[in-house]
């Protein structure tokens, strides 16, 4: 189902960038610390909107099958998400 192909593969590149963010912030200049925090948090905040699309397209009872298939998926996700989140400190 395209409503959520695209979706979970933005999830995907979301948390990857939230995991590199952790890998980063050892070598933070402290000029730019407010800039990095604040943009961690606007792809934090992107993942918890493009989620909740994704669940939204998931609600149909047609989706139903497809809602089963991708759970694991993304609360896997989810996990990553916020296990980076943790790391830097943003939760």
């Amino acid at each position: 189902m395209e409503a959520t192909r695209h979706p979970l593969a933005a999830c995907h590149l979301l948390v990857d960038a939230m995991e590199a963010l952790v890998l980063a912030r050892t070598q933070l200049d402290k000029s730019v610390t407010s800039d990095f925090y604040g943009g961690a948090a606007v792809i934090a905040a992107s993942f918890t909107a493009v989620m909740m699309a994704v669940n939204a397209n998931l609600e149909t009872d047609l989706a139903a099958d497809m809602m089963q298939r991708t759970e694991s998926g993304r609360a896997e996700l989810q996990a990553r998400l916020q296990d980076a989140t943790d790391n830097l400190g943003l939760s």
